[in-house]
Order: C-alpha cells, then sequence, then structure tokens
C-alpha cells in the first residue's frame, strides 16, 4: 500500500508542483488549503506524513502541527516555508515537527 502524505498549502501553485511530485515518487497525496481543512482530513483518514506550509490564512503550520500531536503524536509533521527565521524553525522543532524547511 502507498504511504499517504497530507499536503496543506494555500497558494494552488506551490501546491500543484509539490503533490505532482510526490505522486510521480509514487506516494498517495491528500489536499487541503488551510489549517482547518488539514486538520480535518487528518482526523478522518490514515496519514504517514504530514506536510503544512507555515503561513496561511485562518491557521499556522503551528496550530496544525499541535492539533496533529494531540491526535496522533507519532505522524511526522514537515513545515515548509518561504519566511524562515531561526526562532520560528527552534520553536517548531521545540514543539514536535520533523523537520522546518
Amino acid at each position: 500500500m502507498k504511504e499517504t502524505i497530507l499536503l496543506i498549502e494555500d497558494e494552488e501553485s506551490q501546491q500543484t508542483v509539490l503533490a505532482g511530485f510526490l505522486l510521480k515518487k509514487g506516494f498517495r497525496v491528500e489536499l487541503a488549503s488551510n489549517a482547518e481543512e488539514g486538520v480535518s482530513i487528518f482526523e478522518k483518514q490514515q496519514v504517514d506524513l504530514v506536510l503544512t506550509d507555515y503561513r496561511m490564512p485562518g491557521g499556522t503550520g503551528l496550530d496544525v502541527l499541535h492539533a496533529v500531536r494531540k491526535i496522533d503524536p507519532n505522524v511526522p509533521l514537515i513545515l515548509i516555508t518561504a519566511y524562515g527565521s531561526i526562532e520560528g524553525a527552534v520553536e517548531a522543532m521545540r514543539d514536535g515537527a520533523f523537520d522546518y524547511i
């Protein structure tokens, strides 16, 4: 069975590129356009990895991280951002992110 990645990305072009890459690598991809939608999908489906944008309208990647950790603390979560900072990376890793890109 294919591993499932939950991709949470609000920018459609980024979502399309990332999902296409992951699909070509053989993963099953679930898509969400914001934090709330992503957490809802995570609550209902088996997911092997969460890949989430850091900055999104209506919630942040840290919001997703905290919700995911409450539901299943063992699922790896990677935060991606074009607006990275050392403080953001430290906070994400301290709160249980697998990685911060």
